[in-house]
């Protein structure tokens, strides 16, 4: 799989560097690539493409080819990446105020919106994995681990805590027995809130597996929930409920609600 990814992110860089030569400075895996906990059957190829300067329009038409040719090449695969100017890469960005770049998700192109790029995509940067380009080292990223506390922090109070209300709602008086037919919004907060919550405790960028058995450690009577969505991630047979949709609403309060104590202490 490691040579897979090299090969579809290579394939990435050298459209690019073929139609829009010389603008790219490197190409880096992060996430869960990244991490050693890449999977087939669930998990985006994330990336960063960081490049000399900000993408004008026609640079970003140009784009389009460059992702129209992958998804041909690979259609079963969502490869995204956030094209990054190298300036951006020497001070902290905040995501609300960011210019709009170019970045692709779910396998599809953006253009004219902001992009996910705030403190800890430099963090992530910094711990990725070279494709193609200049070292890591030598991009000089700032890293400015305050900021990234801080956006942790807010990510948990705005985005999390906004998707745990979601899913207490959406389970309002539904039968606890009732099988999910889309699992997938409860993998991704029993897997997901998790993360920054244990890098504003432990200072490390958690998979999601770990993040699982992180949970498990610090909530036990969530460990068979988390254990069940870590296989349910890895592609094995999984069925989830309604009792596990509001599960998953308790374990975002219950972290949510850890992380602001813990940052109030």
């Amino acid at each position: 799989m490691a040579t897979q990814l090299g090969e579809i992110a290579g394939a990435h860089w050298e459209g690019l560097q073929y139609l829009l030569p010389g603008r790219g400075v490197g190409l880096y895996l992060i996430g869960s690539a990244a991490l050693g906990d890449f999977q087939p059957a669930s998990s985006d190829i994330d990336t960063i493409t960081v490049v000399d300067r900000e993408l004008d329009r026609a640079d970003q038409q140009v784009l389009r080819g460059v992702h129209a040719d992958i998804n041909r090449e690979y259609p079963s695969v969502r490869y995204d990446t956030t094209y990054v100017p190298r300036a951006w890469l020497g001070k902290s960005m905040d995501p609300a105020t960011a210019p709009p770049t170019p970045f692709s998700q779910d396998g599809l192109l953006q253009l004219g919106q902001r992009a996910e790029v705030h403190p800890i995509t430099w963090l992530a940067l910094t711990r990725g994995i070279r494709v193609a380009g200049e070292e890591i080292e030598d991009l000089d990223v700032h890293v400015d681990l305050q900021a990234a506390r801080a956006y942790a922090l807010s990510n948990l109070h705005g985005y999390w805590a906004a998707l745990g209300a979601e899913l207490t709602l959406a389970t309002r008086r539904r039968s606890p027995r009732l099988v999910l037919e889309e699992p997938v919004a409860v993998v991704w907060a029993v897997l997901g809130v998790t993360r920054p919550a244990a890098f504003l405790e432990t200072g490390e960028l958690l998979s999601k597996t770990k993040a699982a058995e992180y949970l498990a450690d610090v909530f036990p009577q969530f460990a068979s929930l988390a254990r069940r969505c870590v296989e349910f991630r890895r592609g094995e047979h999984e069925v989830f409920t309604m009792a596990d949709a509001r599960t998953a609403a308790e374990i975002v309060r219950e972290v949510v609600d850890r992380a602001s104590a813990q940052a109030r202490s």
